[in-house]
């Protein structure tokens, strides 16, 4: 269909995965890409959930015009190949509706806060331009609110209901991929929710979550994979020059969703930080 997309990183020729499957076929790095682009493609259309029964391997490689290259992906623990057929692992992550509704979120996120703030630096540019000293006058006026020492802006919490969608549905799949039940305890639970919220409107790579994710699941941590997915995100934010101790003071969650049963409703609730 006419507009059909998937999500796909910039980045991706870079990735270990892909040079390791260009080595195993001795191919280049784009041409490897070009060929996930066109299976992927094919994962979207004609499956709901990555599993698509009765499809080989022997099938993949003809598809993308590549021996050897479903048993590469396989190797890389992009494509599992069984009797029964072949599944794409973590195909919701990156692909399917809900993955698309998030980027697409996130896009719309992204061009509103560059809106806001060309608008913003141009406003500013005149102020300064027109009248000499007003601005700054202006400034103390609207000085009404200060960062605490964690960074945090006083301010309510304003979650619309396609945020609210997007980040339950997302927690959700991070609960279940680190084995974090959604009646553990709060902090557990805020923690998710920020991290989901960050994602969502656009301030934390999605790949970054996922990322964690995977290296909590394979470390298995026995006590809490809460505070293990937290360090995974740290180390990330921090080999990016960020800070995730502040990204996560900015977010107030609402307090109805830091309940266990986590409703689904729209409408704007009280904050918890």
């Amino acid at each position: 269909m006419a507009g059909d997309w998937i999500k796909m990183r910039m980045d991706l020729a870079d990735d270990p995965a892909v040079i390791a499957i260009a080595a195993a076929l001795q191919l280049d790095e784009d041409t490897v890409v070009g060929k996930l682009h066109r299976l992927w493609s094919w994962g979207d259309r004609h499956t709901t959930d990555g599993k698509a029964r009765g499809v080989t391997g022997a099938w993949v490689d003809r598809y993308v015009n590549a021996e050897g290259f479903a048993a590469a992906m396989s190797a890389a623990g992009w494509l599992s190949v069984e009797g029964h057929g072949i599944t794409f692992p973590r195909f919701d992550r990156h692909n399917g509706a809900s993955a698309k509704r998030r980027a697409a979120h996130t896009r719309r996120v992204a061009s509103s806060r560059r809106r806001a703030d060309d608008a913003g630096e141009r406003t500013a540019g005149a102020q300064k331009a027109h009248k000499p000293g007003a601005r700054e006058e202006k400034k103390k006026e609207e000085k009404t609110r200060e960062p605490d020492e964690t960074g945090r802006d006083d301010q309510t919490c304003s979650w619309n209901e396609e945020e609210r969608e997007l980040v339950l549905a997302l927690a959700q799949k991070v609960n279940a991929a680190v084995a974090v039940k959604p009646a553990s305890r709060k902090a557990d639970r805020s923690l998710i929710l920020k991290a989901c919220y960050l994602v969502a409107s656009g301030k934390l790579p999605e790949d970054w979550l996922w990322d964690s994710v995977e290296a909590t699941d394979n470390g298995k941590p026995k006590k809490n994979a809460a505070a293990y997915l937290q360090k995974c995100l740290e180390n990330k934010a921090t080999d990016n020059g960020q800070s995730l101790a502040r990204l996560l003071a900015a977010v107030d969650v609402p307090e109805d969703l830091l309940d266990p049963e986590q409703p689904k409703s729209g409408r704007t609730r009280p904050c918890a930080s």
